[in-house]
């Protein structure tokens, strides 16, 4: 394993260790460090995955990378594994996951097991244990959504403490990894067969309508070609701001990097055009308003949308990505909006040959708007194993028909966050950023959207499953 992020010792949870294991330059007091986890082989990931959601139902974890500690055999196991709790147990709040960690110190086997993929399980209380990846020295706190700071800290004295990494709602699933460099490994496969089926997306452009993307993203160095946002002025309408599209959530940059990233995105060529519109998190969900999204349009639409490089932005649009779905809220108690943007779909798709993406939406048996419109490409997401994703959407259309229209992988992807960090994120927006790049890709060769709509029909499989109809992408047509 690589080096922790802070300089060339390893990082620990708020210390620095040198190689040798002696304590060095406080970081910042029960602080998480930025890269929790490297791991440069995304099959190893997918096994630290598959141990993490050892129960059914969703989980609030931490992970320490702790790898100066990995077990390489040559001691007695029971011995490193008490070490390596003796390291890190002045870390730990008090609390019931420190008196698991004495536990594992004084008798490791007292609660615990090792099972037969090498992993250690040890439990706390309840639905909470603590698990161990010795060959790669990860160490995770597991609990029931929701309680796990709590439970790991129930007085709150590690107020420094980094818990937007502990967890995440269960509509989109973060972990963290460093960018995937192994030539061989399933994900670089998988996209590499990608790219050589569909292109990569030079000459193409991908728009996208979201949270905005992050300045510091290095995914899209030199590509996005123009980024505004949708802002409510101080006369009460919507305008546009030429001055201000910079992603403040993270949601946007990680879907535009999973559509067209350098080394993480399909599109890895193609040149990317941003719109910002409020966003908010509710629960499990991302929220904006119907009013925003028509906003967008209309101005992606009118004459006083900007001129890029010599001609207008719709001349140069080939897909349009609108990843999260939409929820209503407060503002959306019209239909008037939703009328407007139904009236802009087939405007953009006939008119314009700009193919639109979207995600069918992260509640199972459930589809959103405009995802559920004909002009509207919607996508569900797939588990890592080609499997129907639990929270993945689906029904039926304003037509009749089943949706979505095809599903394609949307856990663990690759993407970047807002820090320029490498991370893996789960959810209906990750697929359909997929799809979108993919869409992005195919205009390198041919830009009629109903050209590529066809020939994408042309790469899906129809499979059935308890929910039904399962179509799902491969580049093997």
């Amino acid at each position: 394993m690589g080096k922790g992020a802070g300089g060339k010792g390893n990082q620990l949870a708020g210390r620095r260790f040198d190689e040798d294991g002696g304590k060095g330059k406080d970081v910042a007091e029960f602080e998480v460090p930025d890269h929790l986890l490297t791991v440069q082989n995304r099959q190893v990931l997918s096994r630290i995955n598959k141990a993490r959601r050892g129960n059914k139902g969703q989980r609030d974890w931490l992970l320490w990378s702790v790898d100066a500690f990995a077990y390489d055999g040559s001691e007695d196991f029971e011995e490193w594994l008490s070490a390596l709790f003796l390291k890190v147990f002045h870390l730990l709040p008090e609390g019931g996951y420190k008196l698991a960690a004495s536990d594992i110190i004084t008798e490791p086997f007292s609660n615990g097991f090792q099972d037969e993929r090498g992993i250690y399980h040890h439990h706390v209380e309840g639905e909470h244990r603590i698990m161990v990846m010795p060959s790669i020295g990860i160490v995770g706190f597991y609990g029931a959504s929701g309680e796990l700071r709590k439970r790991l800290d129930p007085d709150g004295v590690a107020t420094a403490w980094n818990w937007t990494m502990v967890g995440a709602p269960a509509s989109e699933h973060v972990g963290t990894i460093a960018a995937p460099e192994a030539s061989d490994s399933e994900w670089q496969l998988a996209l590499e067969k990608l790219r050589k089926t569909f292109g990569t997306g030079k000459g193409a452009t991908l728009c996208i309508i979201d949270s905005g993307i992050s300045p510091a993203t290095r995914e899209l160095e030199g590509r996005v070609i123009q980024q505004w946002s949708i802002q409510l002025g101080h006369d009460g309408q919507l305008h546009p701001d030429y001055m201000n599209g910079d992603d403040t959530i993270g949601h946007g940059t990680s879907t535009a990097t999973i559509a067209a990233g350098k080394s993480v995105g399909v599109a890895c060529d193609a040149q990317v055009i941003s719109i910002r519109i409020e966003m908010t998190r509710h629960g499990n969900e991302l929220k904006y308003d119907f009013r925003d999204l028509l906003e967008a349009f209309d101005v992606l639409l009118s004459p006083r949308s900007q001129i890029v490089n010599g001609r207008g932005i719709m001349e140069q649009i080939d897909t349009l990505l609108l990843p999260n779905g939409i929820c209503r809220s407060p503002r959306d108690n019209s239909a008037v909006f939703m009328s407007g943007i139904m009236a802009k779909l087939p405007v953009m798709f006939e008119l314009h040959d700009v193919v639109i993406v979207a995600a069918i939406g992260n509640q199972s048996g459930k589809t959103s708007f405009p995802a559920d419109q004909p002009q509207v490409f919607s996508v569900g997401a797939l588990t890592e194993e080609g499997l129907r994703w639990s929270k993945s959407g689906f029904g039926k259309g304003g037509t009749g028909s089943d949706l979505p229209t095809a599903h394609i992988c949307g856990c663990n992807m690759p993407c970047e966050d807002l820090d320029g960090r490498i991370i893996l994120r789960t959810g209906t927006s990750m697929a359909a950023a997929s799809v979108a790049g993919i869409f992005t890709a195919l205009a390198q060769k041919k830009r009629n959207s109903r050209s590529r709509w066809t020939r994408m029909l042309n790469y899906i499989r129809i499979l059935n499953d308890e929910n039904g109809v399962l179509p799902i992408i491969s580049a093997e047509n």
